[in-house]
């Protein structure tokens, strides 16, 4: 099976795709366990706005599914425009297949 999280890249307004992306599947919606991940590190001084489907394969099922993604920073670096601010993570769709 796979998952697959859509996201948008957008430096110019503080907007980065995640760096790691984890998923991890439960049973019974309170016990989670790692099923796979993704990191992503190609990304992070491109300028021109992008849209990419990040995805990953994993074995076993489920009833739910979490997916986590991680910021690229936790502050925004000194050689942006925006140094010292939060950075976002725009995701738009969780595609489970």
């Amino acid at each position: 099976a796979t998952v697959s999280l859509s996201c948008l890249q957008e430096t110019k307004s503080w907007i980065w795709f995640p760096s790691r992306i984890e998923i991890q599947l439960s049973s019974d919606g309170k016990k989670f366990a790692p099923a796979g991940a993704i990191d992503i590190t190609e990304y992070q001084k491109e300028v021109a706005p992008s849209t990419r489907e990040f995805t990953t394969n994993f074995s076993g099922s489920a009833r739910y599914v979490k997916v986590i993604a991680k910021p690229a920073f936790d502050v925004i670096p000194s050689w942006h425009l925006g140094a010292g601010g939060k950075p976002w993570i725009f995701a738009d769709e969780i595609i489970v297949k």
